[in-house]
C-alpha cells in the first residue's frame, strides 16, 4: 500500500465504518508491503469501530504483512483477531 492508496481507502473506509455496527473483516491476503500511513489507518479503523460497540479482524495477512505488523508493535491487533493465514 503506497500512499495514494491509503487516500483512496481511507475514503471508502470511512463510509464503511459509519455502517459497521458489529464485526469487520480485513482480508490482508493481497498486502505484501504497507506504509506507516496504511497501518495507521487500520489502527484508526479499528479504534473507530471499536467506539462503536464493534470489532475487527484481520485475516489471511501475508507472512510479509504479518511481520510489518508485528515488527510496528501491532501484536493487539493480532491477538484478538481470527486471523488464518
Amino acid at each position: 500500500m503506497n500512499i495514494e492508496d491509503i487516500e483512496s481507502l481511507a475514503g471508502e473506509l470511512k463510509n464503511l465504518r459509519l455502517s459497521v455496527k458489529s464485526h469487520l473483516i480485513l482480508d490482508a491476503s493481497k498486502i505484501e508491503s504497507i506504509t506507516t500511513a496504511g497501518l495507521q489507518l487500520i489502527v484508526s479503523l479499528d479504534k473507530s469501530i471499536a467506539a462503536s460497540g464493534g470489532s475487527l479482524s484481520l485475516v489471511n495477512g501475508s507472512a510479509v504483512f504479518m511481520e510489518i505488523v508485528k515488527d510496528e508493535g501491532l501484536e493487539n491487533l493480532l491477538n484478538r483477531s481470527s486471523y488464518n493465514g
